[in-house]
């Protein structure tokens, strides 16, 4: 028999809103690591000898 849930309640917004704000920290964290990673790419790219 499956499992229910007999009382579920939705999030409070409080909860959303702290949900929300550590997908943003996660984000930039992200997009940080994206653009060091890029700029280490142009980089390397850069120094790669010409064919």
């Amino acid at each position: 028999m499956p499992r229910q849930i007999a009382a579920y309640q939705p999030p409070s917004s409080v909860e959303l809103e702290a949900r929300v704000h550590t997908l943003e920290l996660q984000v930039a964290s992200l997009t940080e690591a994206v653009r060091s990673l890029a700029g280490r790419a142009t980089e390397a790219g850069s120094t790669q000898p010409a064919d």
